[in-house]
């Protein structure tokens, strides 16, 4: 991949549309996993710093997902 191809995907991956796409998507995916995983924790006040680190983790990487997918779909568009 040449340098140009990577100035493109990042310029497509910090847009606004898709930035915002991924941080909503994120908010409501990682909510989900947060409570299924960590719900427990949360109700009994047992919430630790490894929680609170998988729980960060939880939203970070829906929005990864969300942001790779949404600049591939962009650039398969393109042709």
């Amino acid at each position: 991949m040449s340098q140009s191809r990577y100035v493109e995907w990042f310029g497509i991956a910090v847009s606004p549309r898709v930035m915002r796409r991924s941080a909503c998507y994120a908010i409501v995916v990682g909510s989900l996993l947060i409570l299924i995983n960590h719900g427990a924790c949360i109700l009994d006040e047992m919430y630790t710093p490894e929680c609170f680190l998988q729980s960060i983790l939880s939203v970070i990487v829906p929005y990864i997902v969300v942001t790779v997918s949404s600049v591939q779909a962009t650039i398969s568009s393109q042709g």
